[in-house]
């Protein structure tokens, strides 16, 4: 049995906690967690290391981050009369009525340089343990897009994923499924808006 089991958890032994149980609980430590901040020096006159108490609060921000993200994921795998508007939860602004309204995302050109990937040790912020050391890279001169990819820039990928057919004959559909790899798309996930 691995320690994220769910078949220990379903016993009928397993003495599951009442609900009131767990609101306690979880007031009683969030009640710690702000004492502890509290005490802590100002985070503005010391920098966030290994050594630093801030080290595991910012460690749960940034795990904070990870959930958010699969959720995002997940909720994009739904089929779309199953995801529900939060009426709290603001959403993206639709500025264009259709994908041929769209700003055109132009190519920015990058000139070949050096790269300095990751971080000394005693780097003042938080940073996962993949992140430090140092690599040195020459990277070749490319073009980047000037905006994030839109929706209506997305929407022939789409298209040629739903007609496979069709993407025999497209170099553009080559050079699309080269940048998203087989990826499952439909069409519903992308009829939010254009941008």
């Amino acid at each position: 049995m691995s320690w994220d089991s769910m078949e220990a958890l379903q016993h009928e032994d397993f003495a599951w906690p009442e609900v009131a149980e767990v609101v306690a609980y979880r007031a009683k430590v969030k009640e710690a967690v702000i004492a502890l901040i509290k005490a802590m020096p100002d985070p503005r006159e010391t920098p966030v290391t290994q050594e630093s108490p801030y080290w595991a609060l910012f460690m749960g921000f940034e795990h904070e981050r990870i959930h958010l993200e699969t959720s995002a994921v997940l909720i994009h795998q739904l089929p779309i009369d199953a995801v529900l508007s939060v009426p709290e939860w603001r959403t993206g602004p639709t500025f264009c009525a259709g994908p041929a309204d769209a700003p055109a995302n132009s190519l920015v050109p990058v000139p070949a340089g050096r790269a300095v990937l990751g971080k000394p040790r005693d780097f003042p912020s938080f940073g996962w343990d993949n992140e430090y050391g140092q690599k040195t890279v020459e990277v070749p001169a490319f073009e980047a897009a000037s905006l994030l990819v839109s929706n209506a820039e997305f929407l022939p990928f789409v298209e040629v994923r739903a007609a496979p057919a069709a993407a025999a004959n497209s170099a553009h559909a080559c050079l699309l499924h080269r940048a998203y790899g087989a990826a499952v798309v439909h069409r519903e996930r992308v009829r939010a808006s254009w941008l």
